[in-house]
């Protein structure tokens, strides 16, 4: 069978989505206030990706309560304003290095990435790196989560 690049880009998005809904239809699974305490990761690295509007409109029609960038895309962001989704927002590997190498280098990704959206998003969490150990970024993970906390 042959499966194009649409398609591909298409079961990215809503396979996970899919998936997180039969698993709540087939387990029980406890709710939280309106919000079901599920969490999808929002992947981005594909082709022909819905607008990011779309893709939280959808987890929000499905009480998705939790959500993951893998980085701090602005339009995922953007959408995500008023959600009350609760978010863990990725670090992107190729910041790592410069919030390891300072405090200064953590509070400039904090005034860009974070503080922008701290009083219209919830943000549960931020994870440093994804997949980065072992790399060349494994050895600059634990300075940057040191650097990250002291602001945060």
């Amino acid at each position: 069978m042959h499966v194009t690049v649409q398609m591909k880009s298409f079961l990215l998005i809503i396979f996970p989505m899919v998936l997180a809904i039969t698993t709540m239809m087939l387990f029980p699974i406890a709710i939280a206030g309106d919000k079901i305490d599920i969490g999808v990761c929002y992947g981005m690295v594909a082709d022909n990706l819905p607008p990011a509007a779309e893709v939280i409109a959808l987890y929000k029609k499905y009480s998705i309560g939790k959500l993951r960038l893998f980085d701090p895309n602005r339009d995922a962001l953007q959408a995500l304003k008023g959600s009350d989704i609760d978010v863990t927002l990725g670090v992107k590997n190729e910041d790592i290095p410069n919030i390891a190498a300072s405090v200064d280098g953590a509070r400039s990704w904090f005034r860009t990435y974070l503080q922008p959206y701290t009083n219209d998003i919830t943000f549960a969490f931020v994870s440093v790196g994804n997949e980065a150990i072992p790399g060349e970024f494994a050895d600059s993970i634990a300075p940057a989560m040191k650097n990250l906390q002291s602001v945060l």
